[in-house]
C-alpha cells in the first residue's frame, strides 16, 4: 500500500533525525556562546574551537559510512577513531564553570551544557553510524563488542586531553612524545575516569542506537 505524505514525510524525519539533532544542538550552542559575547565580549574562545574539533570524527564517521568501497571505509576508520575523543571531550569543559559577574552563572551553566550535549550528540551519532556500517561487515554481536571498545578507548582518549593536554594531531606531529606520555599516564586515577567516561559513550550510543531503530526498521 503506497505511503501517504505525511507517512513518508516522517519516515524522512526519522531518516535525517541524527543530522538535524547535531545540527540544531551546535547552532543552539553556538548561538548562546555568541550571544554571550555581545553580552561580554571575548569570554571561551576554546568552546567553539573545540566544538569544530567534535563534528570532525562525525564528518570521518559519515565518509566511512558512506564510502562504497570496503578498504575506503576501512582506511577511514582509524583516523575517526584517533579524533572521536574530542567529541565527548566537550563535557570535560564544564570543569571551567564558575560564577563570572555580570553574566549569571546560570546562563553559563547552560552554555557549557548546550556544548557538552552538542559533543556528547555528535560522538554518539558517530559511533552509531560507524557501528551500523560494521554490522554489515562483521555481523551484529562482533560490531557490538567492537562498539563497546571504542567507547572505552574514547574514555581514555578524553583522559589524555584533558588531564595530559594531549591532542589527536600529536600522533603525527610527535608521535614519540604521545606514546610515552600515554604510557606514563597508566594510572587508576586514569582506569576509573576511562571506565566511566567510557561508560558514558557507551550508554550515549545506546539511546541514539534505540531512536534510530525504528527508522531502519521501516526503511
Amino acid at each position: 500500500m503506497p505511503a501517504t505524505l505525511a507517512e513518508r514525510v516522517l519516515l524522512a524525519t526519522r531518516r535525517r533525525g541524527r543530522e538535524a539533532a547535531v545540527l540544531i544542538l551546535s547552532a543552539l550552542a553556538m548561538g548562546l556562546w555568541a550571544l554571550r559575547g555581545r553580552w561580554v565580549p571575548g569570554g571561551f574562545p576554546y568552546l567553539p574551537y573545540n566544538l569544530v574539533l567534535a563534528w570532525i570524527p562525525w564528518l570521518l564517521g559519515l565518509a566511512a559510512v558512506r564510502a562504497r568501497a570496503t578498504p575506503a571505509c576501512l582506511a577511514l576508520l582509524p583516523v575517526w577513531l584517533l579524533f572521536l575523543p574530542n567529541a565527548p571531550y566537550l563535557v570535560t569543559d564544564l570543569l571551567h564553570l564558575r560564577p563570572r559577574g555580570p553574566v549569571p552563572v546560570w546562563y553559563d551553566a547552560l552554555l557549557y551544557g548546550a556544548f557538552a550535549v552538542a559533543g556528547s550528540a555528535l560522538g554518539w551519532t558517530s559511533l552509531s553510524m560507524v557501528r551500523e556500517r560494521a554490522a554489515a561487515l562483521v555481523g551484529e554481536i562482533r560490531a557490538e563488542l567492537a562498539a563497546v571498545a571504542v567507547s572505552l578507548l574514547a574514555g581514555y582518549g578524553i583522559y589524555l586531553g584533558r588531564f595530559g593536554r594531549w591532542n589527536s594531531w600529536d600522533l603525527w606531529q610527535r608521535p614519540r612524545a604521545l606514546l610515552e606520555g600515554a604510557a606514563a599516564s597508566v594510572s587508576a586515577r586514569a582506569a576509573v575516569f576511562s571506565l566511566i567516561f567510557g561508560l558514558f559513550v557507551w550508554a550515549g550510543y545506546l539511546m541514539v542506537a534505540r531512536v534510530e531503530a525504528p527508522a531502519r526498521e521501516t526503511s
